[in-house]
């Protein structure tokens, strides 16, 4: 009979699969006869089936859950108390966490437990059977199929007393009992993971809604009901943090110290959301799993699949039927629309889109997604199909320069459990100004950073040193180009010659995947509190300053960094299924040509077995677990079996430490590849041109307490994020920016007065734009779901090619207008003044075209046969300036398309400095803490940032 155990229905969430709830629902022995599975003889010489080996150690890491799971119990009971939290412990020690296991308190027991007058606080490893009629899909499930009982065993049921503030499952009206019983139920499920996904929200809806029944079932119900709430206690670096904040409260005097720790610490779940989930996979996934063979399940692998103990068979299969999800980055829903319209292979994918068949032509029809991505789907799907690598016709990207005297090239590696970065690695490749044409870079490498401390305790302060070294290491390399171009500005103003960007350093990073800058902001926001890290961060934002910080006026800041993988997901199709992993893109686009002095082979990129896995970037965070538990027997990663013998030997401390280091260096390596041939095979196709680098001025710090300068400093920090993301999306093809519903495309200025009543009505509903300058234009209906609305006015209004030259690329609304004209600041001041936009434009010799080109949206009609905009014109003579100089034409296409305006920082500084107070002084005679700010006695205080006089 089918079994449905506790980790089927998060796991099936986690890999949003048919096939794999299929075969978690069938014998291993079947699975095994099919090859799912692996079949190995034991000592006995019965065979069994069990999953491929592709991850080694995988193990450590859910012992690694089952550790912080023992931990969390600990402390529950340590702060409610041990004749307060019911739970069963074994004699048993838990090998590699070193502390007994927690039992399951069985359903008889938890009976007893609940059937007490007054029942317990909280009881640990409640197991108990599911009531078939949870939903009528797991009722038919049972009868139709014959499904084993199912159990649930929540981590913790924290039993409190009723409150009529806590919504409950079952509102008090609606219940069997009428009125609301004396007792709640909150389940809190505890999880390694430091951030709970869908998976971990689900899990804990299923366990309320299966105690709710079981409540009734039993005759419970008038004593307990379960709260509308669970809860999920995450992981996180901070081992004692639970434990401490009870302290700190009991010593404040909380009358409930528990219960304000629990929730500053758990995650609230609100059932009503996914409540929705658990009823369609038990209506719907289930049943139409167990009623469909195994051979006819489907399946689409993808990224999610990477720790699937299926992979390898899935792999297999899409291989035999050249299935639609080799297509990297094609998602099932829009291989499930392939499918409806007869495409259901890659080579019927290629044929359909070179053929331009009526089932393309179907699929365009309904997808504007796929529509836009027409060129780069026929890119992928012939470099499947003939085995070579193909660059998508007539697609550019400006997220990436041509040249870049300093490249530095950036890795960030991180365990998904705790959080935790365990590597760091950074490379720079210099092509220093003056060198002989032809001569060699300088290149510089940091020593990969490795967090492998022991005592997982001391972990966060091992993470922390190992950023301030790499935080270090790349803010100086970008000191240098700062220093070097400043002192060629100094030297031609003192002989009296003009600058010019001409033999100054420009100066570019590159990161492979977006994972890598996400983890690297979250580390920094760990570690704010410390002050070298706050002053580590202050410097970096100099390096690249929010908008309201005044560059300088010789020099423009162009998109400081590249998210690589995103420019190869835009431009190039290669022979590579699933994914586009770094490796693998550095082997297949232009793959090297140096030969192997031992073996006489291409040189492949690479690392040894264990410190890279499928369809993942990341180094296995498995590596890491090793490091941290520091047990020789706990090495699950072999080397090679010698001949005769069946297992090789475990790798020690230092060979998996100099593994990690071997993979990041070569990881950097990659990634210098895949920059240098873009850079020599295809730089047409590369648009962004970069000025020389400058930072900021050093300014002085701010003159507020240390917690305002972390949040001040952070700010910032996520004020520069907010724009790196919208220059990487401005950088996109227009088509594709339509298709992700982020910009109108195809607008077209309405005839004078075609427009006239519906002018005269708006006006009339909205009385603030009288006297603006409105515009009305029709716009593509494929563009009706823009995420645009009215009101919206951060936006900007440009052709989409280039006025006048069709084959040009369109100019980049992100940089300087003056840029595009060819101008110096002083010329282009001198112009700005002439024509009169320098009184109604701030900074207008310096700002970028997309503050000419500023409108709002004052109407929208979206659902009219023609689609029409209102648009309000911010700053008329400007735009009408724009015009005039060739950087915008009404008479061609336009496109509207968000652009990033920083109102927040300085509203934050002010509201710092005005609320903040003095920073803390020392006591005179009483050094100042490294990082404290000391004002002079009787020194004025410094004015509010923003406020001009």
């Amino acid at each position: 009979m089918p079994k449905l155990d506790k980790s089927t229905l998060a796991l099936t969430f986690r890999y949003d699969s048919d096939r794999f709830l299929k075969f978690r629902l069938t014998s291993e022995e079947t699975l095994g006869r099919i090859g799912a599975l692996k079949v190995v003889t034991d000592g006995r010489g019965r065979p069994h089936a069990r999953p491929h080996v592709l991850r080694p150690g995988l193990g450590l890491a859910k012992a690694a859950g089952a550790g912080w799971e023992i931990l969390k119990f600990e402390d529950l009971i340590d702060a409610v108390g041990r004749d307060r939290v019911h739970h069963r412990r074994s004699s048993r020690v838990h090998r590699q966490v070193k502390r007994r296991r927690f039992l399951a308190v069985g359903e008889q027991e938890l009976l007893q437990v609940l059937g007490r007058f007054t029942p317990p606080d909280a009881v640990i490893e409640a197991e108990f059977l599911v009531p078939d009629d949870i939903t009528e899909g797991l009722r038919r499930a049972h009868a139709d199929h014959r499904l084993d009982p199912v159990r649930a065993r929540p981590d913790i049921l924290w039993i409190r007393r009723a409150s009529a503030s806590t919504p409950l499952m079952t509102p008090p009206g609606r219940r069997r009992v009428p009125g609301r019983p004396p007792f709640e139920i909150h389940v809190i499920d505890v999880k390694y993971s430091a951030e709970p996904s869908l998976r971990h929200f689900t899990e804990v809806t299923f366990y309320a809604m299966a105690l709710e029944r079981w409540l009734e079932r039993h005759g419970l119900d008038d004593r307990f009901a379960v709260s509308a709430q669970g809860l999920v206690w995450p992981g996180t670096h901070e081992v004692g943090a639970f434990r401490s904040r009870v302290r700190d409260l009991r010593y404040a005097g909380e009358p409930d110290p528990v219960r304000l720790a629990l929730g500053e610490t758990l995650v609230p779940v609100p059932y009503e959301v996914y409540r929705v989930h658990v009823r369609q996979f038990f209506d719907g996934r289930l049943l139409r799993v167990l009623g469909t063979d195994l051979a006819g399940v489907e399946y689409h692998v993808s990224p999610t699949c990477q720790l699937c103990d299926y992979l390898p068979y899935c792999e297999r299969t899409a291989h035999e039927t050249d299935h639609l999800s080799r297509i990297a980055w094609l998602t099932r829903g829009q291989a499930d629309l392939l499918r409806q319209h007869g495409i259901r292979t890659v080579a019927a994918l290629y044929d359909a889109i070179a053929r331009q068949t009526d089932g393309w032509r179907g699929v365009k029809a309904d997808s504007p997604q796929l529509r836009a991505e027409e060129a780069i789907l026929l890119a992928r799907a012939e470099a499947l199909t003939t085995g070579r690598a193909v660059l998508a016709a007539g697609r550019k990207t400006a997220a990436m320069p041509a040249y870049a005297d300093m490249r530095i090239y950036v890795t960030v590696h991180f365990d998904f459990s705790t959080g935790i970065t365990f590597a760091f690695g950074a490379k720079r490749v210099y092509y220093r100004p003056g060198a002989p044409q032809g001569a060699p870079p300088d290149v510089e490498e940091m020593a990969p950073a490795i967090v492998d401390k022991v005592d997982r305790t001391d972990m966060p302060a091992s993470e922390r040193a190992r950023l301030l070294d790499f935080a270090q290491t790349v803010t100086r390399w970008l000191r240098e180009a700062d220093a070097g171009n400043r002192q060629i500005t100094d030297d031609r103003k003192a002989r009296g010659q003009r600058d010019s960007a001409f033999g100054k350093v420009r100066a570019h990073i590159y990161v492979w995947d977006a994972l890598e800058l996400r983890q690297l902001r979250r580390t920094f926001a760990r570690h704010m509190e410390d002050p070298a890290v706050m002053q580590a961060a202050e410097e970096f934002v100099r390096m690249f300053p929010p908008d309201e910080v005044l560059p300088d006026p010789d020099s423009f800041r162009s998109q400081p960094g590249t998210v690589v993988k995103d420019v190869v997901r835009v431009l190039v199709g290669l022979p590579i299924p699933h994914d586009y992993t770094l490796f693998e893109v550095a082997n297949a686009f232009h793959p090297p040509t140096r030969l192997s002095a031992r073996t006489g082979r291409p040189v492949r990129f690479g690392v040894p077995w264990g410190f890279a896995a499928p369809m993942s970037d990341q180094i296995p965070f498995e590596r890491a677990h090793e490091l941290w538990l520091d047990d020789p027997e706990g090495y699950m990663l072999r080397h090679r079996p010698a001949p005769g013998q069946t297992h090789g030997r475990r790798y020690q401390r230092a060979e998996v430490i100099d593994g990690i280091r071997y993979a990041v260096r070569m990881r950097l390596a990659a990634l210098e590849h895949v920059d240098r041939e873009f850079r020599r095979h295809h730089p047409e196709v590369l648009t962004l041109k970069k000025a020389p680098f400058y930072a900021a001025p050093l300014a002085p710090p701010l003159d507020a307490p240390a917690p305002s300068r972390r949040l001040w400093a952070f700010q910032q920090l996520e004020a520069i994020s907010k724009e790196i993301e919208h220059r990487a999306l401005h950088a996109l093809p227009v088509d594709e920016r339509e298709a992700r519903f982020h910009s109108l495309r195809g607008l077209r200025p309405l005839p004078a007065g075609a427009y006239a009543t519906e002018f005269a009505t708006l006006l009339s509903e909205k009385p603030r734009y009288r006297g603006k300058r409105l515009e009305a234009f029709r716009f593509s209906p494929g563009s009706r779901d823009a995420r645009i609305n009215e009101g919206d006015f951060t936006l900007a209004l440009s052709n989409e090619g280039r006025p006048g030259d069709p084959g040009a690329e369109p100019f980049a609304i992100d940089v300087p207008w003056r840029v595009h004209l060819g101008l110096s600041y002083p010329d282009a001041k001198a112009l700005a003044r002439d024509e009169g936009i320098e009184p109604v434009l701030y900074r207008a010799a310096e700002a970028a075209l997309s503050q000419l080109l500023e409108v709002e949206v004052a109407r929208l009609d979206a659902t009219a046969s023609e689609p029409v905009v209102v648009l309000a014109f911010n700053n008329p003579d400007a735009f009408d300036f724009a015009v005039r100089h060739g950087l915008v034409s009404l008479e061609h296409p336009l496109v509207l398309d968000p652009v990033h305006r920083d109102f927040e920082t300085s509203q934050v500084k002010r509201v710092l400095l005005e609320l903040g107070g003095a920073p803390a002084r020392p006591a005179p005679g009483v050094a100042a803490a490294p990082g404290q700010l000391v004002r002079p006695a009787g020194a004025a205080p410094r004015p509010a940032a923003g406020r001009r006089p």
